[in-house]
């Protein structure tokens, strides 16, 4: 058998199988013994965080931009997770009114088995209702400003309101 072509590519397809479904864990704890079970954990640097909130009646003035996320369980997964994009921070204010909140993060995107924690643990968030007025615009542009061989004869602004 190992001296027909068709016998080395049947060994070699399936060693090629068994390194594939290895390499992503198919076969669980199977071939895993006591210490040599292939935990890992990683560090993932300024994870953007997604505040999700009434955009239409409040404004976010105080809010975290970036987090530190650590991800630990089986190697093989964690490996799969090269790049910050892979996980999102997520804060679900979707109910809330205006006011100061401390709320703990979400991360979305990971596999159940993966465990995480954010640093720093809890977010300070300030809501405000957002207040719509109307301001009338008027120019103010000084002699001084415009050279002396010109003059302003009229000065006009469009639109005259902004809301």
């Amino acid at each position: 058998m190992l001296e027909s072509k068709w016998g080395l590519r049947f060994i070699a397809f399936l060693l090629a199988l068994f390194f594939f479904l290895s390499v992503n864990n198919v076969f669980g704890n199977i071939f895993n013994t006591g210490n040599l079970g292939q935990k890992s954990s990683k560090t993932i640097q300024d994870v953007p965080v997604e505040i999700l909130y009434n955009t239409k009646d409040l404004h976010l003035t105080k809010a975290p931009e970036t987090v530190n996320v650590t991800i630990s369980g089986p190697q093989s997964k964690i490996i799969k997770i090269e790049n910050p994009e892979d996980l999102r921070v997520v804060i679900d204010l979707s109910n809330a009114k205006a006011g100061k909140y401390q709320e703990k993060y979400q991360v979305k995107g990971l596999a159940d088995d993966i465990h995480y924690s954010v640093k720093p643990k809890l977010a300070n968030i300030t809501l405000e209702n957002k207040v719509t007025k109307k301001m009338t615009v008027q120019p103010d542009v000084s002699q001084s400003d415009i050279d002396p061989l010109y003059k302003i004869t009229k000065q006009e602004v469009s639109p005259q309101q902004l809301k």
